[in-house]
C-alpha cells in the first residue's frame, strides 16, 4: 500500500495509540495535541504528501533553536509512552479531503495501531436539551469498555432526533467538529478501535478549552502521570500577536 507518508526513520508502531487532531471550531483539536507534543517530547517521524494539504512552512513550533522546518502535516512518535501524533497545521483541501482520511485511516490499519484518538472541538452555540447543563465534554467511541473516571469529564455523545416525513430518525450532531465525525466513520469501518473526545467552545483565544482538552485526552489515554504539568510550546507566544500601535489612540 502507498503511504501518504514519507518517513524519516523506520519504525514499528504495533499496539501503539494514534492521536489525530481535526480541524474545527477554534483549532482547539490542534492546540491540545500542541501541548501533547510540547510536554511528551515525541520525535519527528514523517512528513506527509497529498493534495489535500494545503501547503504551509515555518520554523519548529517546538524548538526555536534548531534548524528544522515545520509542514502542513507531521508524525510524531514517542516510544517511551506508545504513542503517535499527527499534527494537522492547515485545513484540508474539501475537494481531496475524503481521499487522505480514507488513506490515513488505511495506514492506521496497516500499521495495526491499538486505537485512534481524535481531538476535536464543538460548536458551544449548537448544544441541544441534555447537553445544555453539565460538563462540555463529550465523547464517542467503539469500545465497549470505557473507564468509570471519564464520566467526571462528561458523558457519550448523546444523538438527536429529526422529524422526518414518514417517521424519526436520530444521528450524532457534531457541528463544528470538522472532519472528526468522517474519520471516526472510516476507521471504525476498518474494524479499529476508533474514539472522539470533544469540547464545546466558541471562537476566541482558546488556550483554556486547548488545555482542558489535552487534559481530558490524557485522562483517556494516560499520555503522562495525572500530576504532570503541560508545557506550551514556544510557538504559543504567537497566537495573539502584538498589541495595537499606540499611535492609532
Amino acid at each position: 500500500m502507498s503511504s501518504i507518508f514519507h518517513f524519516i526513520f523506520d519504525e514499528d508502531v504495533t499496539g501503539y495509540k494514534m492521536i489525530i487532531p481535526s480541524v474545527s471550531i477554534g483549532n482547539v483539536g490542534q492546540l491540545a495535541v500542541d501541548i501533547l507534543i510540547a510536554t511528551v517530547r515525541p520525535q519527528k517521524w514523517a512528513v506527509a504528501w497529498h493534495p489535500a494539504l494545503v501547503p504551509i512552512v515555518g520554523g519548529d513550533p517546538y524548538d526555536y533553536s534548531t534548524n528544522e522546518i515545520a509542514t502542513a502535516c507531521e508524525l510524531y512518535v514517542s516510544k517511551e509512552n506508545k504513542l503517535v501524533f499527527l499534527q494537522l497545521r492547515s485545513p484540508l483541501a474539501k475537494e481531496h479531503g475524503k481521499d487522505f482520511l480514507e488513506k490515513l485511516a488505511d495506514w492506521t490499519k496497516e500499521r495495526k495501531f491499538s486505537e485512534v484518538l481524535i481531538a476535536a472541538s464543538l460548536a458551544a452555540h449548537e448544544r441541544f436539551g441534555p447537553q445544555l447543563t453539565g460538563q462540555p465534554f463529550r465523547y464517542l467511541t467503539t469500545s465497549t469498555q470505557v473507564d468509570p473516571a471519564i464520566s467526571k469529564w462528561g458523558p457519550a455523545l448523546e444523538k438527536k432526533q429529526f422529524d422526518l416525513i414518514g417517521g424519526a430518525s436520530e444521528d450524532y450532531v457534531m457541528i463544528g467538529s470538522g472532519f472528526a465525525k468522517l474519520l471516526f466513520k472510516y476507521c471504525s469501518s476498518r474494524g479499529i478501535q476508533t474514539s472522539v473526545l470533544m469540547k464545546f467552545c466558541d471562537e476566541g483565544f482558546n488556550d483554556t478549552d486547548a488545555n482542558q482538552l489535552a487534559s481530558f485526552m490524557n485522562s483517556w489515554a494516560k499520555v503522562v502521570p495525572p500530576e504532570s504539568k503541560w508545557r506550551l510550546p514556544p510557538s504559543w507566544s504567537h497566537l495573539v500577536g502584538n498589541g495595537p500601535p499606540l499611535g492609532m489612540f
